[in-house]
């Protein structure tokens, strides 16, 4: 993760104590860009990346779980993929939305451990 700028100034002043005025600027989310494209070079139906902490990648698709308990689809067999390269990557955990934005596929999780499962 890149380091913020910070700026500090230091104006004194007549009185006893000077004032202090702390800057910080904001930082972009790192690689958001990178990650996007080489997930999409996976799937094109790869809508969105975050990683609300380090290591932890939300993917965002537009795939549909067919559902009612149909394991291995097409659509599920891409997740999978989309969630090995982001290992690859390295994230740590990841979760792979389906298009209604449910949790489809996970990686790290507690429950399933080190390999991309379907969920």
């Amino acid at each position: 993760m890149p380091t913020p700028t910070v700026t500090v100034t230091v104006t004194a002043k007549p009185e006893p104590a000077p004032t202090v005025t702390v800057t910080v600027a904001p930082v972009a989310a790192p690689l958001a860009d990178d990650r996007l494209a080489a997930l999409r070079t996976i799937s094109v139906r790869v809508t969105g990346v975050e990683e609300p902490q380090p290591g932890r990648w939300e993917i965002h698709t537009s795939i549909e779980d067919p559902g009612g308990g149909v394991s291995g689809s097409p659509g599920a067999v891409t997740a999978v993929e989309i969630c090995e390269k982001a290992v690859e990557m390295g994230a740590t955990s990841v979760v792979v939305h389906e298009a209604d934005g449910s949790s489809w596929i996970l990686y790290g999780h507690p429950s399933y451990g080190n390999t991309c499962t379907e969920v």
